[in-house]
């Protein structure tokens, strides 16, 4: 008889989505699913190399979500020589051991498997941080020195003892890093490689620190220990590693001990290539894991903008890959997994892929954050899967249905606070509705279908086309009022104005620009940028007129990198100007030397920044004596991240 206290998950997978819940065997460990959280960069690490009380509560979050197998974010074999950034891990002495025990014993009492990887940034090294020690590399490159035959005997031996310190903290097994212009993968490529010892001049001179590793590591930490390579298939430059020459080196991988390989490119020369932006498709990477896949037995996985369960599912059924590394989704949220084994596939919140919060604080020594989970980096403190019941529940009247209002009254609600919306318009959104409107921006959209089901998931009441006035908020009889009314665009001061359209009615669809006709926008920030991208996906013309020397200035690195190529190419982009006048077919400005211009617009459009407005409304509310708090655009126009921040800090 059935113990009626257990649950039967399969009454709950939907679909295909069981094929990735199903278990795997790798080098003769279980791993209870195929879902893999990939090393990320966090930058939760301790300045002394140890991990943060805020790391281990990281990864035990997304162990407790149902991550089958857990790759540790990268450890310096060297530490603390040839650091990488300011807050690098290291395996190197019994003094991290404690901590890092901590880190294994949590993710494996959730039934989770996890791996060190382990690493040399070889060319990526930083003198300023490693008191001016100048990075090496196979040979000499890109200022970097070559290292010698004996440092490369002690860098072996530091991957051996780095492993042997990871069994020992009860790590699962190790992944060595020979991807990302990393050391190992240094040696791989052709383009960093010249060395004419036995480690350079040939393919298999080329693998040869590679292979020894493998195989010094497998001689002394034999099977179920995993051995897992990250390994580049594909140089993204010319002379690199190719196609044929990965699939070789795949080949040798497998034959010198690796239990799994884990596919990446090597060397790259745009940011965007090292990491998936909102322009690239789902599964963005396969291509360089088929190389592997191809002529390989043992498990092959793939990384790169997987983020779809179904489409997945698909490519483990069809043999293209095995397991899946499913990363900023699951940064996005940790419950990923367990959403899917309980048939809450759609409570998934959506990771919107624009890096924002992510991978582009680590090129600023910053811990990663979300755009839309606010929990993230926070975990030590509170979780989202814990939320704490106010001691005191109250009667809170959110005014505003943007990104900030929505956050806010979601937490509210968990809290046990009773919580209404009021909106002005007919939707809740804000401008998530026009952030998600420009070519390429459809993953803001899905995030806001999240926020709308979720606040009806939570059941709380919404009143649109309704304005907030102290008049209404003071009827309702509220403990507190939360204003999120947000921001509106800022109207410059130029002769003419009154010719021009703001750049929200062009993104919002209410004003177009004839397909062949010129659209001049007056600004090349964000909004500026993505109304010239619109116009552009419309077969109109766009000429963007910016005062500075730099388009997009606020995007996140990968992303403005995407556009200021495409703007490059597509777009007549003019800096170093001010605009003078306005006419009623045409803008006059002038450049930096003075001279006077006219450019011929079939439409002007202005994108100059916003305002936020809220502040009168918190006023008459305060002075109507009720408790007042305002969030997001209304104290500042800012960042999607700092208004789901501010509603969780509130």
């Amino acid at each position: 008889m059935a113990n009626r206290f257990s649950i039967n998950k399969e009454d709950y997978i939907m679909g295909n989505i069981r094929t990735l819940l199903e278990p795997i065997t790798i080098g003769g460990t279980k791993i209870k699913n195929r879902v893999i959280l990939p090393s990320m960069s966090t930058c939760f690490g301790n300045l002394d190399g140890t991990p943060s009380r805020q790391l281990l509560a990281h990864y035990g979050e997304r162990a407790k979500g149902g991550a089958g197998l857990m790759i540790m974010e990268a450890v310096d074999v060297l530490y603390p020589h040839q650091k990488q950034n300011i807050t690098t891990l290291s395996l190197n002495g019994i003094q991290y051991y404690p901590h890092w025990k901590e880190i294994t014993e949590t993710v494996h009492a959730f039934g989770a498997k996890i791996l060190a990887q382990l690493y040399h940034p070889g060319i990526l090294a930083k003198p300023a941080i490693n008191q001016g020690e100048q990075p090496v590399c196979a040979s000499e490159f890109n200022g970097a020195r070559e290292i010698t035959r004996e440092e490369i005997q002690e860098l072996k031996a530091a991957f051996l003892s780095n492993a042997r310190a990871a069994a020992e903290c009860g790590f699962d097994g190790v992944e060595l890093h020979a991807c990302h212009m990393y050391l190992l993968n240094n040696f791989l490529s052709p383009i960093s490689n010249h060395r004419t010892d036995e480690y350079g001049g040939s393919d298999e001179n080329r693998f040869r620190l590679l292979k020894e590793v493998l195989e010094e590591v497998r001689a002394a930490l034999p099977r179920p220990f995993i051995l897992s390579v990250r390994l580049a298939t594909i140089d993204l430059v010319p002379g690199g590693i190719d196609e044929t020459l990965g699939a070789q080196y795949a080949k040798w991988c497998e034959a010198a001990g690796a239990d799994m390989l884990n596919i990446s490119c090597g060397f790259y020369t745009k940011p965007y290539e090292g990491a998936e932006t909102q322009w690239e498709p789902h599964a963005a990477r396969l291509y360089m894991s088929r190389i592997a896949k191809q002529v390989c037995t043992i498990p092959v996985t793939a990384v790169g903008k997987l983020h779809d369960p179904e489409a997945i599912a698909d490519l483990i059924e069809n043999g293209e890959i095995d397991l899946a590394c499913v990363g900023r989704p699951q940064l996005c949220d940790p419950q990923w997994v367990n959403k899917l084994q309980f048939g809450k596939r759609e409570e998934i919140r959506p990771c919107m892929h624009c890096l924002e919060g992510c991978l582009s604080q680590h090129f600023y020594n910053n811990s990663i954050r979300c755009a839309i989970n606010p929990y993230l980096g926070f975990e030590d403190l509170r979780t989202e899967s814990g939320v704490a019941l106010a001691a005191e529940p109250k009667k809170i009247i959110v005014a505003g249905g943007g990104l900030a209002g929505m956050q806010f009254a979601i937490i509210a609600k968990r809290r046990g606070h009773d919580v209404t919306i009021l909106e002005k318009s007919d939707a809740l959104g804000g401008q998530m509705m026009l952030a998600g409107a420009p070519p390429v921006k459809g993953s803001m959209l899905r995030a806001l279908d999240w926020f709308r089901a979720e606040v009806a998931r939570r059941k709380i009441p919404v009143q649109l086309n309704t304005e907030a006035t102290v008049e209404t908020l003071s009827a309702m009889e509220p403990d507190i009022v939360v204003v999120a009314l947000g921001s509106v665009p800022n109207k410059p001061r130029i002769p003419g104005i009154e010719h021009a359209v703001d750049a929200w009615d062009v993104i919002r669809g209410d004003v177009t620009v004839p397909a062949g006709g010129q659209g001049v926008i007056i600004g090349g920030g964000t909004v500026g940028c993505e109304a010239a991208h619109m116009l552009i996906d419309q077969d109109s013309k766009a000429v963007i007129l910016e005062m500075s020397g730099e388009l997009c200035k606020a995007y996140d690195l990968f992303s403005k990198d995407k556009m200021v190529t495409f703007l490059n190419e597509h777009a007549d982009a003019r800096m170093h100007v001010r605009v003078t006048e306005i006419l009623p077919n045409a803008v006059r400005y002038t450049d930096e030397s003075g001279a006077e211009h006219e450019v011929e617009a079939d439409k002007a459009i202005y994108a100059v920044g916003q305002h936020s407005i809220g502040s009168e409304l918190w006023r008459a509310v305060c002075g109507a004596g009720i408790e007042a708090y305002m969030i997001g655009d209304s104290n500042t126009p800012a960042k999607m991240r700092q208004a789901t921040k501010a509603a969780y800090d509130l």
